[in-house]
């Protein structure tokens, strides 16, 4: 994954030694009480999901189990390029998230707020803003 900015450059690829963790945010939807998370794999991280769900409870019913996100930590907000490979396991969709800033939970997790959603989908592309006003923050 590239993000080319006007004067940076953060590039990594998520293979052991290919990016610094320190480098992203976990952050958590507000849609869901799951905690996300990442496993480190040969050539890539993937969602921490749970072991005993099947493929179709993954796209149903335990869908809000799967939600795993993070953002870079220090992305200048100018004008960029993103690049990314991603896998559609599971028909999955990874997302590109563009973030305002963010709110926290209460259990002191970073959590989305204001955000757009890019999701790379198996069959195209789709597009979602969400705004959202945590209920502590009413």
């Amino acid at each position: 994954m590239s993000f080319a900015m006007s004067s940076a450059l953060y590039e990594c690829t998520f293979e052991p030694g290919g990016w610094n963790e320190g480098d992203w945010i976990e952050v958590r939807s507000p849609r869901w009480d799951h905690p996300g998370g990442w496993l480190q794999q040969e050539d890539h991280v993937s969602n921490r999901v749970p072991a005993d769900a099947t493929a179709e409870e993954m796209l149903g019913p335990r869908g809000g189990e799967t939600y795993s996100s993070m953002l870079v930590a220090d992305l200048l907000g100018a004008d960029m390029r993103v690049r990314t490979c991603a896998s559609f396991d599971f028909r999955m969709a990874p997302l590109i998230v563009f973030a305002g800033p963010l709110g926290i939970d209460r259990g002191g997790y970073s959590e989305y707020r204001e955000h757009v959603e890019i999701v790379l989908f198996d069959e195209g592309i789709n597009r979602f803003y969400e705004f959202v006003v945590h209920p502590l923050e009413k």
